[in-house]
């Protein structure tokens, strides 16, 4: 707490000082959810989906499990240009309790996140990393339906300063339990009930110029001579005197034993040029190298160019459609003591990651071959991206991703509560690479839980979310994706 209180201290100091023109802004939320060690638990993050964002200590009520929420604003392109931090006069993160789950308790900590993260990536085996310093601490949590209020005013300026100026990157925050009973939940982003979404909330003012220098004041009086110091070190050594005259001759010494070897001489002058020998036969004739590239984000048609007879062509399939989640039931006991009101579905499974498959074709200069790029939709299996000639016959082809069953049901119990689903979507299969004759094939990745199966590299990162799997929120994969070199 005494970092906040310093933090409030130095917002009023500036509001004081800085010039009248005063404006508020806001931060764009771009990506928020949250990690827990229960796995339980974590299906409700869907991916970076999930209508709550979760804060719970170890011990918390209900069995959570330690989960930390990540919150990630855009600055730079939500406020004015060339905005500085000194021109912050006051930042205030805004969070709406929901009013799901049991009632809150305990208090939260934030903490600066110091590696880059997306909603998408968020897994609990490879957390973003967080500074070693909490920002804040000890902040009490309040109550359901209400609005906690938090002065983030130097970690904003820190994100506008950035790493070069003694600041920070702007990786967002992460809002830890302060205790190991502490639990809350807060609207997110996708909260379609309540929708009160977290926000950043920005004052600006603007510096005026920094005005002349004022004269120079007259010198002051001399002072008084001080008293003697203590004596210094002593100083180096003088340089040494002249040499002394040359003393006389002594005696002849016995004969010393025979040196070492001396070096060998240098190498004699290069002798004059031989006769030319015949000219040895021709080697084979090397293969052309490539000439272009086409690439196809969507289904269309490729015509060979003049004198081009082989190519090379890369393939990835679209990724499976991921299962849709359980639905939720509300318990007949809502309202009593103790009982929560919404219980959600299990999440769907992920959809798999589309196959690939690399081949290099002969084929007619001047004749035009068919592309039909795989497509997918939510709880279906991708389609197989091909290569056709004029004959419809297929030269090479990529499978595309097994789609992701449903989650189960929430359960309304006999007693008035209800049970969340037990049991997420089964994970759709990889797709499969090609085979055959010149031809390199790889298997796209299974869906993972709720989350979608990514498909093989290539020579290349492909682009959006081609060939991923769908997620378990019922989301389809991506499209097929095709790269021809000639």
């Amino acid at each position: 707490m005494p970092q906040l209180s310093k933090v409030v201290c130095l917002v009023v100091l500036a509001l004081v000082l800085l010039p009248a023109r005063i404006g508020a802004q806001s931060g764009t939320l771009t990506d928020d959810g949250f990690l827990s060690n229960n796995p339980t638990t974590q299906q409700w993050n869907v991916n970076g989906h999930g209508i709550v964002l979760i804060v719970a200590g170890a011990n918390a009520y209900g069995s959570p499990g330690a989960t930390t929420t990540f919150l990630k604003f855009q600055l730079q392109s939500s406020l004015p240009p060339n905005v500085a931090a000194a021109n912050v006069a006051k930042a205030t993160l805004k969070l709406f309790l929901s009013p799901q789950g049991p009632s809150p308790s305990g208090a939260i900590d934030i903490y600066p996140v110091t590696s880059a993260w997306t909603e998408t990536t968020l897994i609990p085996s490879s957390p973003p990393t967080l500074a070693a310093v909490p920002f804040a601490t000890g902040i009490n949590v309040g109550n359901k339906e209400s609005f906690l209020v938090v002065d983030v005013t130097q970690l904003v300026q820190d994100w506008l300063n950035g790493p070069s100026n003694v600041g920070l990157a702007n990786d967002g925050l992460a809002i830890v339990a302060d205790t190991g009973t502490t639990f809350v939940e807060f609207d997110s982003k996708e909260d379609g009930v309540t929708s009160h979404e977290p926000r950043l909330e920005i004052v600006l003012a603007d510096s005026g110029p920094q005005g002349p220098a004022g004269p120079q004041g007259q010198p002051g009086p001399q002072g008084a001579t001080g008293p003697q110091g203590s004596s210094g070190p002593a100083g180096p050594a003088g340089a040494a005197g002249p040499t002394g005259p040359q003393g006389p001759v002594g005696a002849q010494g016995p004969q010393g034993a025979q040196g070492p070897q001396g070096p060998a001489g240098t190498t004699g002058a290069t002798g004059a040029t031989g006769a030319t020998g015949s000219q040895g036969p021709a080697g084979p004739a090397g293969t052309s190298g490539f000439n272009g590239l086409q690439e196809f984000v969507q289904s269309g048609a490729f015509t060979v160019p003049a004198g081009i007879s082989r190519i090379s062509v890369e393939l990835w399939g679209a990724g499976g459609g991921g299962g849709a989640p359980g639905n939720a039931v509300r318990a007949a006991g809502c309202g009593n003591v103790g009982v929560q009101c919404i219980c959600y579905g299990a999440p769907g499974g992920g959809g798999g990651g589309a196959g690939y498959s690399r081949a290099v074709l002969t084929v007619t200069p001047g004749a035009t071959y068919t592309v039909t790029l795989g497509t997918s939709a939510a709880a279906t299996d991708g389609n197989d991206t091909q290569l056709k000639d004029g004959a419809n016959n297929v030269l090479a082809t990529a499978g595309g991703g097994g789609a992701g069953t449903t989650g189960s049901n929430a359960i309304n119990n006999a007693d008035g509560t209800c049970t969340p689903g037990p049991n997420g979507g089964q994970p759709g299969a990889g797709g499969s690479g090609g085979t055959g004759t010149g031809v390199i094939g790889r298997n796209g990745a299974p869906g993972n839980g709720p989350s979608g199966g990514l498909p093989p590299f290539g020579s290349i990162a492909l682009s959006g979310i081609a060939g991923i799997g769908g997620g378990g929120n019922g989301s389809a994969g991506g499209p097929g994706y095709m790269l021809i070199a000639y």
